[in-house]
């Protein structure tokens, strides 16, 4: 499977050519951004939507504040819904605002759990920025599922 990984910018301007499943992370935070912009209309689109900020669990401030942070449910969810629909798909496109943090954290994950492909080693040292709490949690939940 071919894996895409975007910011918001990219994500709309992108035009798929084959069967793409679209990950689209929004942020609590940016959400009157992030409603402003959407995808290309096209019959080539799954599209799924998780709503989640680029925080962590230690960081009590910003969850105090009313920042969404990633959790097992949430894991659970962007599995499943990949699980039930990758085979229909050719293309991952994952994208976050900026398409450094949650985005490549999503992506990675799901590369590795699923086996899509690209060089997991490769992708962690491209985005060295990625949100590594997502990360764990998403490799986390799939070996509680039995799926890795």
């Amino acid at each position: 499977m071919k894996l895409l990984i975007m910011g918001l910018e990219g994500a709309i301007e992108y035009d798929p050519v084959d069967p793409t499943l679209s990950i689209r992370i929004i942020s609590s935070r940016y959400r009157d951004i992030d409603d402003k912009y959407h995808l290309r209309e096209s019959r080539l689109y799954t599209k799924f939507e998780y709503e989640f900020d680029d925080v962590f669990p230690r960081n009590k401030r910003e969850i105090a504040s009313g920042y969404k942070l990633f959790d097992e449910d949430l894991a659970k969810k962007v599995i499943t819904d990949f699980q039930q629909n990758q085979k229909k798909n050719t293309t991952l496109l994952v994208n976050c605002f900026r398409g450094l943090n949650r985005s490549p954290a999503v992506a990675i994950a799901l590369n590795e759990i699923f086996r899509l492909g690209d060089n997991t080693g490769e992708l962690k040292r491209k985005y060295s920025e990625a949100n590594w709490y997502v990360y764990d949690m998403m490799i986390k939940t799939a070996e509680r599922l039995n799926i890795k």
